[in-house]
């Protein structure tokens, strides 16, 4: 492959040399070639220029150097890569309610009461679920839907792995699932924030009655 210039040299080199294994060569730097790899024959050559034109396109060669096929660059010279953060799942749901909990607001929900919150949230939702079978862009077979619906021993499961580090417990959540099921499901995304209050008010109220 032959580059015209060094636009996205770093990436080209990552990719290239240490995670595919080919040879890199970097002509014209001002410090010189500069080799990636220890064949002669380099696999991908990228040249230096002192002026980037976007318009240069480049190319795959065969192994008589002769192109097969030539792309251009993108035209947008402002695009950037984007990383999404990669995170063990054993506690990435403690992470997210640690993130996104408002640590100055004193009213705010504890990492434990949002956890009960999600548990509840998700063992009162999943019963209604439904997997969508989605066919192909213009085939006219009506859509194919089925109950979605998770045990409940694999929630408990799944919240252990994902909210690794809370102290959660399962009687809390079915306190806090037995206060949504009063209210409809469309609703429930919106009221979810503002639902712990309650839950807890009525959760203790239940603890004073019992006792």
């Amino acid at each position: 492959m032959a580059v015209p210039n060094q636009a996205g040299l770093v990436p080209l080199v990552v990719w290239g040399h240490y995670i595919l294994g080919l040879t890199v060569l970097l002509t014209g730097s001002p410090d010189g070639d500069i080799l990636f790899g220890h064949s002669s024959s380099p696999q991908v050559t990228i040249k230096w220029c002192d002026h980037i034109d976007p318009t240069d396109p480049v190319y795959l060669l065969d192994s008589k150097m002769e192109i097969i096929l030539s792309t251009e660059l993108s035209h947008n010279i402002h695009a950037r890569i984007i990383a999404e953060e990669r995170c063990r799942l054993k506690g990435y749901g403690t992470k997210l309610v640690d993130r996104f909990r408002a640590k100055d607001d004193a009213m705010a929900p504890s990492s434990v009461q949002l956890a009960h919150i999600t548990l509840a949230f998700c063992r009162v939702v999943s019963p209604v679920l439904y997997r969508v079978d989605l066919r192909g862009k213009g085939v006219s077979t009506p859509l194919i839907q089925t109950r979605d619906s998770v045990e409940s021993w694999r929630l408990t499961d799944a919240a252990e792995i994902f909210f690794e580090g809370v102290q959660w417990n399962k009687a809390t959540v079915d306190a806090y699932a037995d206060v949504l099921k009063t209210q409809p499901v469309e609703s429930l995304l919106e009221d979810l924030i503002y639902s712990d209050q309650l839950c807890t008010a009525r959760y203790e109220a239940s603890l004073a009655f019992n006792c």
